[in-house]
């Protein structure tokens, strides 16, 4: 009789479970369908989901820089010199004033004080390298043969790139303390052939950041070759044609298509693989400890238990649905970035895009297991939106940098600046730059004094002036490029007086 009644407890157990997974695999019919369809609608539309057909096409050798940036990686200065013998450029101090650093005496920043022979000494060590890298403009492109199923190997090159850019900084900046403005420009135009080399490498939106980071560098030290007394107009016209070459926004919704051909790789080996997925999902099991007492004990078992059926609701349904939601995600930010590459401006469709993925959001549905980040592994990971202020950023500054050289053009000329951005037109830059913002002219007005003043009117979208003030943080707090996004306006700076840069010393700055 006893084993009788077991038999029945077998067999009911076995038949839930059959059940179970009948339930599941039911569960994820129609989520998959809807996945499906969606998929050949974008293909339809031109989209391409897979790694394969993102690749860019190889660049030729004979156009290629890469080889050069090998060579001149091994010949390149350890991290910790090039960080202990940085040289500033362009320090803004408070809203729209700087310091012209290589007019400075010394070379300081927070943590140490060096001498411009001490400075001067380092550059001299690395000449070998910056050799190279300056052979890099004679390349259109930069191709370092990646393979993008593996975007770890690609922070092999970012690393040594951007420390590259800074000794060519570092150098440039050595140049001008030196007098020699056009070796400065020569230097410069160097940092901006990387850039411009790097246009269509197909790198994930962070990794972008380092491409961006090198325009901030290239950026400064062109402000401060504009405050050089002896630059002569055909080496501004060089250097400002090369401020032509780098682009940022569809380099941006190339990598955000690569990420999203990436996640779509990651998603069908996880379906394909147990081994895969639970590598990927591997944690957040806890021990069960029955010594701490049995509360604790059953609370852990109750959360393993929550976990394994979170992980089979994954696998047999969420997939599809987090599947959908990831590519709806992308869609709407490439959708975004592709009106700015149309328009060649950021509002309203910024504004858009945050307001629909904040909506989209919102109407996701929410249940207990989503405190295990399964139910939407890959639809509910954070956008990083800060990559895409960045860009905006990245071209903002491009344009006031053409703006500011144009400038400088005509001063040299007429001995005066114009009295507006359409006197430079068509000498001195052809068509006047516009803002990334709205796509009107940049805001330009000349001064009483015949200083002048350049700006955009940053990421808020509004129109404050020319007030390049932080809302939310100091100048003094920490050294940011003037167009830091919480500025109002994103201002391109005067020099500040002796009397601005002695106060400012005078009380160093809480953080660096």
């Amino acid at each position: 009789m006893l084993r009788h009644r077991w038999k029945i407890l077998i067999g009911i157990a076995l038949a839930s479970i059959v059940l179970t997974g009948i339930e599941l695999a039911m569960l994820g019919i129609g989520p998959k369908r809807e996945v499906e369809a969606y998929k050949e609608s974008l293909i339809a539309k031109g989209e391409k989901l897979k790694i394969s057909e993102l690749v860019p096409p190889p660049v030729p050798p004979e156009q290629n820089g890469a080889d050069i940036l090998n060579q001149a990686f091994t010949l390149l200065t350890p991290e910790d010199q090039i960080y202990s013998n940085s040289i500033p450029a362009m320090r803004i101090i408070a809203p729209g004033k700087a310091i012209v650093c290589f007019e400075q005496p010394d070379v300081r920043n927070e943590h140490f004080t060096n001498s411009w022979k001490n400075d001067l000494a380092v550059v001299t060590d690395d000449q070998a390298m910056t050799e190279l890298m300056r052979q890099v403009m004679n390349c259109p492109a930069i191709d370092f043969h990646l393979n993008y199923e593996d975007w770890a190997a690609a922070d092999r090159y970012l690393g040594p790139l951007f420390f590259s850019a800074n000794r060519l900084s570092a150098e440039a900046m050595c140049d001008l303390r030196q007098g020699d403005a056009a070796f400065a420009g020569t230097n410069i135009s160097a940092i901006l052939a990387i850039v411009k080399g790097l246009n269509d490498l197909r790198l994930n939106p962070f990794q972008q950041r380092r491409r961006i980071t090198m325009t901030w560098l290239a950026a400064d030290t062109t402000w401060e070759l504009l405050q050089s007394s002896n630059v002569s107009d055909g080496e501004l016209s060089r250097l400002q044609s090369s401020w032509e070459g780098p682009e940022y926004v569809h380099a941006m919704e190339n990598a955000f298509a690569m990420e999203r051909a990436f996640d779509e790789s990651e998603i069908l080996k996880m379906r394909a693989s147990s081994k895969y997925f639970n590598d990927l999902t591997q944690g957040g099991e806890e021990d069960v400890d029955w010594s701490a007492g049995w509360r604790d004990a059953v609370d852990s078992l109750e959360n393993n238990s929550k976990l394994a059926c979170a992980k089979s609701m994954y696998r047999a349904s969420w997939t599809y649905s987090d599947e959908l939601g990831m590519l709806k995600k992308y869609g709407i930010i490439l959708e975004m970035l592709r009106t700015v590459e149309t328009n060649q401006f950021f509002f309203p469709a910024y504004t858009r895009m945050t307001n629909e993925l904040g909506i989209y959001e919102a109407g996701e549905p929410k249940d207990w297991l989503d405190d295990f980040d399964l139910h939407r592994m890959f639809s509910g990971a954070a956008f990083d939106q800060e990559v895409i202020s960045l860009t905006v950023e990245a071209e903002a500054t491009r344009r006031l940098a053409i703006a500011a050289i144009s400038l400088k053009r005509y001063q040299l000329k007429h001995g005066n600046y114009p009295a507006s951005l359409a006197n430079l037109e068509p000498q001195f830059v052809s068509p006047v730059p516009r803002d990334p913002i709205d796509g009107k002219p940049l805001r330009y007005r000349l001064m009483p004094d015949g200083s002048f003043l350049l700006y955009s009117i940053g990421e808020n979208g509004k129109d404050d002036g020319g007030d390049g003030s932080l809302t939310i943080r100091t100048w003094r707090d920490m050294p940011l490029r003037f167009a830091a996004p919480d500025a109002l306006d994103w201002v391109w700076p005067q020099p500040a007086t002796p009397a601005e840069i002695q106060a400012f010393y005078a009380h160093p700055r809480a953080i660096y």
